[in-house]
């Protein structure tokens, strides 16, 4: 009889049921054998470790960093963050530290070919004058300009680990690779800023900055069922208003310093969302996408190499587009639309919400001008001083007593 019942109850199971469970543990294996692919295809972060423990034991690279990678044992580069592997770096969280290292030459060493030219410059004899012109040569290459020395004195300092007043060889084979990777690049330009995560130690082409406990400014993408029935619920574990206004007062301060930094000249944040803005616990803003920083030069270089027909030919990124020149066909250089327009793009829908009453419509004006923001017209310049001067100056007042 037992027999009977439950043959009845498989019996009993509707087809469409079947259908849909098989479909549900189809695509659940598939992700979870995905996943294990692309982790064992692109995370092997200890035979990365392994390859520079043996050039450091070598005598080729060197760095603060090495110590705890090959010596002490203190670090181990397992399973790398998933959601960086499209970055210009794959990146370990280890110990309370972001590792980072160039994403082509650690895929080419994982994958199983030993790049001869990793560590290949500079070459034996090489004099530290001469370093000192490779270092100044490629630093005019990407930012254009040459009044440098500032830029590269800091540069040649770092290199010098021991501190001794010289740049060895395996010193400078390290920075010389660290150079190539744009996240390391970008990152030491902005080190004087309080912006950009710090850049902690190296060891040859790898090199660790601070973690920043908060990753997104606010997260679309959240799993939890309330997305399903509530489309703003993200907006609902958001920090206080006020936070959230220092925070943003901390994005603007960094636009304003890449809109001409020092003398490295001006940048573009050829992605921005929310997703490469983090706070501290103290709601001060970090910069987590330096990758995505592009220097106004390299910008041009790149765009002024394109065929074009039409301005969608010259498109390179969300944020960084350019214009066609229809006569030439060739992209003009010239970024449409400056960084500023974008952010207030994505703060209207984190500044905006739970503000009401006329604080709202005064925030809802300075966004509308903010995001009439064009770099073709004469006045660009202007106007996006005065747009940016005035966005900091409303917020600042509104919050500097509420928060520290």
């Amino acid at each position: 009889m037992q027999q009977f019942v439950e043959t009845t109850k498989i019996a009993h199971i509707r087809p469409h049921h079947l259908l849909l469970g098989t479909v549900s543990l189809a695509i659940f294996s598939w992700l979870l054998i995905s996943c294990y692919l692309d982790s064992a295809s692109h995370c092997q972060g200890l035979i990365y470790q392994d390859f520079i423990c043996d050039q450091y034991q070598k005598m080729t690279v060197g760095g603060e960093l090495c110590k705890d990678l090959c010596e002490d044992g203190k670090l181990k580069m397992g399973t790398c963050q998933l959601n960086s592997k499209h970055g210009a770096s794959v990146e370990f969280k280890v110990d309370k530290k972001v590792i980072k290292v160039k994403r082509d030459t650690f895929l080419s060493i994982v994958g199983g070919v030993r790049d001869g030219d990793t560590f290949n410059m500079p070459t034996k004899g090489t004099s530290m004058e001469s370093f000192r012109l490779m270092v100044s040569s490629l630093v005019v290459s990407r930012l254009g300009g040459d009044d440098h020395l500032e830029l590269v004195t800091r540069i040649l300092d770092r290199a010098d680990v021991n501190m001794d007043g010289k740049v060895s060889l395996a010193e400078a084979k390290s920075i010389w690779s660290l150079l190539q990777n744009s996240d390391f690049f970008i990152s030491f330009i902005f080190q004087n800023t309080e912006f950009v995560p710090k850049i902690q130690k190296f060891c040859g082409n790898i090199f660790a900055v601070e973690e920043v406990p908060h990753t997104y400014l606010y997260d679309k993408d959240n799993p939890s069922y309330l997305r399903w029935i509530f489309a703003n619920s993200y907006q609902w574990l958001q920090p206080s208003w006020h936070h959230r206004a220092k925070i943003v007062v901390g994005l603007l301060e960094f636009i304003m310093a890449v809109y001409q930094y020092r003398n490295a000249g001006e940048f573009y944040i050829c992605h921005l969302d929310e997703s490469v803005v983090g706070y501290t616990r103290r709601y001060d803003m970090r910069f987590l996408g330096v990758s995505q920083l592009l220097p106004k030069q390299t910008f041009m270089k790149v765009m002024q190499l394109r065929q074009c027909f039409s301005d969608e030919d010259c498109f390179y990124s969300k944020t960084c587009s350019s214009k066609c020149d229809i006569s030439q066909h060739t992209c003009s250089g010239s970024l449409i639309k400056p960084n500023l327009f974008h952010a207030c793009q994505l703060l209207r829908e984190y500044l905006l919400y739970d503000l009401v009453g006329g604080e709202r419509v005064e925030l809802s004006g300075m966004l509308r001008t903010c995001r009439a923001l064009d770099n073709n017209k004469t006045s660009a310049d202007l106007d996006h001083a005065v747009v940016l001067n005035n966005m900091k100056t409303w917020l600042w007042n509104k919050i500097q007593n509420k928060v520290s």
